[in-house]
């Protein structure tokens, strides 16, 4: 049995999938510029610097495996159940909210510290995965208990 494809999931997704594309190589260009040490101030900033790529990189890895979670609960075929689809847009939700409260505040701290984002979006987003992901496991074991035939 086929069932639809959620066409605005998907599409939701894919521009997810985009957006990080573009943070990722933007962040590769504008963060991992060669880094020296010179001084004791110099290698401050070399500190707070390997700090903003290991945050970012954070950022892309959450953001990339929710984003590829919120392709597969768009559906299309019989092994991905409807009632998956909530999860799917908990994870873009989270991505949103996670990544893109990293990856903002990140480039806003390297260029105007002043107004860096409140840090407080990072960990709605952390529930929003947590709770696509505790959607997908209720969902999962509800229908894999699906009432047997009596004989």
């Amino acid at each position: 049995m086929r069932q639809e494809l959620d066409r605005k999931l998907l599409a939701a997704g894919a521009a997810v999938g985009l957006i990080l594309t573009v943070a990722g190589a933007a962040g590769s260009h504008l963060l991992y510029q060669p880094l020296t040490s010179e001084g004791l101030e110099e290698t401050q900033r070399l500190l707070e610097r390997i700090e903003t790529i290991s945050t970012w990189n954070t950022a892309m890895i959450f953001g990339w495996a929710h984003t590829i979670a919120s392709l597969w609960t768009a559906g299309g075929t019989s092994t991905v159940s409807r009632r998956f689809r909530p999860a799917g847009w908990l994870f873009l939700i989270g991505v949103a909210l996670f990544s893109g409260g990293i990856i903002v505040r990140a480039i806003l701290e390297t260029s105007l510290p002043a107004l860096a984002l409140p840090t407080w979006l990072t960990p709605l987003g952390g529930a929003a995965f947590i709770s696509g992901w505790l959607f997908v496991l209720v969902v999962g074991i509800r229908e894999g208990r699906r009432p047997q035939p009596r004989v």
